[in-house]
């Protein structure tokens, strides 16, 4: 039961690019400091990045944990370019612009917007947050994930 959520989960993520919230005003750079010691700024952000840990949860409506996992990942790919534009490759490849503003990644593709908190960015690595609720397979569920890219 707990794996078939996590991979209705991920099929639910994958395939929604569903909006988590509305992005902050700004643009790509400036330059700010972000979280995570390593020294990161908004400038940081620009390159390419592979999704390579994941650590999350769902939970039922009661708040029982449902699935937990701690493992690393790929298939996702993140091309942010200096001018605000990229790419977002995982079952498909989707074109987009993107902004970095008030620690939030905002990616917009495919007339939908989607803003991810920034837990970590340094030189190498991006920890984005991705959560949320919704039903599957008739199960009311909230899911948080803490997503790991390296850049290469």
């Amino acid at each position: 039961m707990k794996k078939v959520l996590h991979i209705a989960l991920v099929a639910l993520l994958a395939a929604g690019f569903s909006s988590c919230g509305s992005g902050g005003s700004g643009g790509s750079g400036g330059g700010w400091p972000l979280p995570g010691g390593g020294g990161g700024t908004s400038s940081s952000i620009v390159g390419t990045w592979n999704f390579t840990w994941s650590a999350g949860w769902i939970k039922d409506s009661s708040g029982q944990i449902l699935d937990e996992w701690n493992e690393s990942a790929s298939g996702t790919t993140f091309v942010l370019n200096a001018d605000g534009t990229g790419t977002v490759s995982a079952e498909v490849r989707m074109s987009v612009t993107w902004t970095l503003a008030n620690q939030t990644l905002t990616l917009i593709g495919d007339g939908e917007t989607s803003s991810y908190p920034v837990k970590k960015l340094t030189a190498t690595e991006l920890v984005i947050t991705m959560a949320g609720s919704g039903e599957i397979d008739g199960i009311f569920v909230s899911y948080s994930e803490d997503m790991t890219f390296t850049k290469r």
